[in-house]
């Protein structure tokens, strides 16, 4: 089942529903946490989040290079200087002295001799253990109330079944 991200309206009524809204909270949080670290060029990012829920399993998908917002990118290899050149380009960055390659092979070395901001500590990333931390805050809340609506309609079956009892 796939679930466009949305905001939600009433209370979830069943487990997987629950399951949708925890992962349509992780979404959101990273969408604003992404906005407000100012971690986004085209916006191509943020429209690409996507929540999967299959019975007990749920998946929040995002592109592919939301990872590297998270933990950033350590060192090693350079990364692929035409998306260095698009992003460049998305930023609607110019440069002075140089052509937007020359700039985009200074930005892959930088990243490929140190890694990126967000990997060296000195740029802040997505901080996704905190939200999702929150999201569990937030949902807790809804299954502590879909559990007392189930409890309460079992016992009021047993209620009617008493009531039902006849004896000899």
């Amino acid at each position: 089942m796939s679930v466009k991200i949305t905001r939600r309206v009433g209370r979830p009524t069943t487990p997987e529903a629950i399951l949708t809204l925890w992962a349509v909270e992780v979404a959101e949080g990273m969408k604003e946490a992404q906005i407000a670290i100012g971690a986004v060029a085209s916006g191509a990012s943020l429209s690409a989040y996507e929540v999967l829920v299959k019975r007990n399993d749920v998946e929040v998908l995002t592109a592919d290079y939301v990872s590297f917002l998270i933990e950033g990118r350590g060192p090693g290899g350079f990364p692929p200087p035409e998306e260095i050149v698009r992003w460049l380009q998305e930023k609607g960055i110019v440069p002075e002295d140089m052509t937007l390659n020359q700039l985009a092979f200074l930005i892959g070395r930088k990243i490929a001799e140190r890694g990126t901001d967000i990997y060296e500590g000195t740029a802040p990333g997505i901080p996704l253990d905190q939200i999702v931390e929150t999201a569990f805050d937030k949902i807790e809340r809804e299954a502590e109330f879909l559990l007392a609506v189930q409890a309460n309609e079992v016992l009021k079956e047993s209620l009617n079944k008493l009531r039902s009892f006849k004896v000899f």
